[in-house]
């Protein structure tokens, strides 16, 4: 046997100390990079947390923001569409409530067989319009307090004690002034008391003349003039079929308010030889001189009685006598040939109480 070869020995040792040292630098290779791995996760799970709540908390922030804007929004929406919902649903109640009470006074009085109920009626149903309603019959040249929805005492005095509301029903136009004895009569304003500060005066009518008035007091919130005039306008219609159908039974009849004045008596004209827009035309000039004399007397109150007394009414009144021709003279008169001075007539019948001589000598008699 030959003896080992010395050189292969010593190779043989070095290979296995090196595959020893290999081994031994992969365990501890190994175990190095599991130690490395095992920090890196512990170091990303801690910093992972925190940095995926402070994500979190940015994002549900900005979804709270969002969320909470898209809700508001869709809140102050909803609350709109209600509120207008409700608006028209009040709108239309308050349509129907007023309907339902005028239609129901158009029944009661077109069913009241006698005067005093038909004029209680009719304050009854204007007093859920104001605070205080008055009926007024004419009679004659007076004015005649036929009901009040308060406890009042009786009253009657000439129609011309109480210019606004002769105003009102000279022009056939509802009018609204302040309550003030000089207005309404110091007598009336000493029956009734006031209640508010202006008065509100609707004509009631029949074939075109005032046979009354309503009137009407309350402060702004309470008070109505839109449906009080149309309650008049029920009223008046109401009242103008009751004295048809009065007559045509040959009644006394059942409402007794005499018809009034509806203003002077107009120059003759044949109706039945001009055209309807002719008839139109003298219509409004007639109008046109019952409201020019009305507000004189309204507004001129104390003129007009010194005039009177002083037997010079033009004297006392020229400017404004004056300004009313002219008008008259312009819209009236210059367009149209034939016209009959109406403003001339309204002068003597009412502002003179049909005495001309009250006009005064200067008073340049009539346009046409």
């Amino acid at each position: 046997m030959n003896p080992e070869d010395p050189v292969s020995s010593v190779m043989t040792a070095v290979r296995s100390s090196l595959d020893q040292a290999r081994s031994q630098a992969r365990d501890q290779l190994a175990a190095a990079w599991q130690l490395h791995i095992t920090r890196v996760e512990d170091e990303l799970k801690s910093r992972w947390g925190a940095h995926l709540e402070t994500l979190l908390n940015e994002r549900f922030g900005e979804l709270t923001h969002r969320l909470t804007a898209d809700l508001e929004e869709s809140f102050k929406q909803r609350m709109k569409d209600e509120v207008e919902a409700a608006r028209a649903e009040e709108r239309r109640s308050a349509i129907r409530a007023v309907s339902e009470h005028l239609n129901a006074a158009a029944r009661r009085l077109r069913t009241v067989e006698r005067q005093d109920d038909w004029t209680s009626t009719l304050t009854e149903a204007a007093l859920g319009f104001c605070d205080r309603a008055t009926v007024f019959s004419i009679q004659g040249a007076n004015l005649r307090l036929e009901h009040c929805s308060q406890p009042v005492g009786s009253w009657e005095a000439p129609l011309a004690d109480a210019p606004a509301i002769q105003q009102a029903i000279e022009s056939l136009e509802p009018m609204v002034a302040a309550y003030s004895p000089s207005q309404i009569s110091p007598s009336l304003a000493s029956v009734l008391g006031q209640v508010a500060p202006r008065l509100y005066v609707f004509p009631v009518t029949s074939q075109g003349k005032a046979v009354g008035a309503l009137t009407a007091e309350g402060e702004a919130a309470s008070i109505d003039p839109n449906a009080l005039e149309l309650l008049a306008s029920i009223a008046s219609s109401v009242y103008e079929i009751r004295s048809i159908e009065s007559r045509q039974q040959g009644a006394a009849g059942l409402i007794h308010i005499e018809a009034g004045r509806q203003g002077p008596a107009a120059p003759s004209v044949q109706w039945s030889t001009i055209s309807p827009e002719e008839q139109d035309r003298h219509l409004r000039a007639q109008r046109f001189a019952r409201v020019q004399i009305a507000e004189i007397r309204l507004y001129k109150s104390q003129s007009v009685k010194d005039g009177r007394a002083a037997r010079n009414l033009y004297g006392a009144l020229k400017d404004d006598i004056d300004r009313g021709r002219q008008l008259y003279r312009q819209q009236f008169l210059e367009p149209a040939n034939g016209m009959p001075d109406y403003l001339h007539a309204e002068l003597v019948k009412t502002l003179a109480n049909e005495d001309a001589e009250l006009l005064g000598d200067a008073y340049p008699g009539p346009l046409a």
